[in-house]
């Protein structure tokens, strides 16, 4: 993280409720990395997004 510069950012957010997105300011200042439980072959699994061919899966698309 001594690479990491806090940036201002908005996020949307989804109130699980209703459905309805509001956007909220937060500073990101943090890699969040890989879930604990990611692995290879988890990854080697997804499927792209744009079809065969592509290479942009939601394991490498953050």
């Amino acid at each position: 993280n001594d690479e990491i510069v806090p940036m201002k950012v908005m996020m949307a957010v989804k109130n699980k409720d209703t459905g309805e997105v509001t956007m909220k300011e937060t500073v990101v200042d943090r890699d969040d990395c890989n879930r604990p439980d990611t692995t290879a072959e988890g990854l080697a699994s997804l499927q792209p997004v744009r079809g065969p061919g592509n290479y942009i899966t939601a394991g490498n698309a953050s």
